[in-house]
């Protein structure tokens, strides 16, 4: 049995590696929170686009000097503008045509999205706790209910802080004794 964090990882690992391909980037894969800065977790269709999103602005960041993608716009990449009416803020979107040439990835990326809302949310809340913990503080490994269960490695004053619950099964993570 595959384990659905380890389908999530290789779906993310394999659209980064088609996108920098596709503009002959040579870098790293981003980080986690990076990817998903921004994304709708509950809406795994809209939080695959702004992970590829995500993506295309990394490798625009990550483009040479040399390469011919390097002057152009962000539209060629497929990011668009628009500007919400009501609040007057603007915010990045995947174009249309992106969406289309992407969709081979954004299909098993939002599954994999859906599979994993739990982990990621979990993932989520501990980067923005992390932020605000001390240094030194002793990490201990919590596990949900689940079957099987979601492991995960967290400061101990944040488990002594809040109570994390685990989005499938509903219950609190526990320390691993």
């Amino acid at each position: 049995m595959v384990v659905a964090i380890d389908v999530l990882d290789s779906v993310i690992e394999e659209a980064w590696r088609t996108i920098s391909d596709f503009y002959d980037v040579t870098a790293p894969l981003p980080d986690t929170s990076d990817l998903f800065e921004g994304a709708n977790l509950l809406d795994p269709i809209e939080a695959s686009e702004r992970v590829i999103l995500n993506m295309l602005v990394e490798a625009i960041e990550a483009i040479g000097r040399f390469s011919p993608w390097y002057k152009l716009p962000a539209r060629a990449f497929g990011i668009m503008r628009i500007c919400d009416r009501t609040t007057g803020y603007s915010r990045w979107i995947l174009a249309p045509d992106a969406q289309q040439r992407w969709q081979d990835l954004l299909d098993p990326l939002s599954h994999a999205i859906r599979s994993n809302t739990a982990v990621l949310e979990a993932d989520r809340l501990i980067g923005d706790l992390l932020e605000k913990t001390p240094a030194g503080d002793p990490c201990v490994t919590v596990t949900c209910s689940c079957v099987p269960s979601h492991n995960i490695l967290i400061p101990k004053s944040i488990l002594d802080q809040a109570q994390i619950l685990c989005n499938n099964c509903h219950e609190p993570f526990s320390q691993v004794a």
